[in-house]
């Protein structure tokens, strides 16, 4: 999955479209780390890492450059 953190809910609703609106499926998440609450815009699932690398291109040239791929 690919992620991108946000900072207040209307700013994530906005970023989920923009992801959207770049082909991808796209969810909100929300962690907790240290104490603090995150949410983030989950693109993907994608199939297999040719897939996520397109997807990552395609966020980092949105602007999303701390965009980051996991599993």
């Amino acid at each position: 999955r690919d992620l991108v953190r946000s900072r207040g809910l209307g700013d994530v609703y906005k970023r989920q479209q923009k992801v959207v609106r770049l082909g991808m499926p796209a969810r909100i998440g929300k962690h907790r780390k240290g104490g603090k609450s995150y949410m983030t815009v989950q693109a993907g699932p994608f199939n297999g890492s040719k897939a996520m690398q397109a997807a990552m291109g395609r966020l980092r040239g949105a602007g999303y450059r701390d965009a980051f791929a996991r599993n």
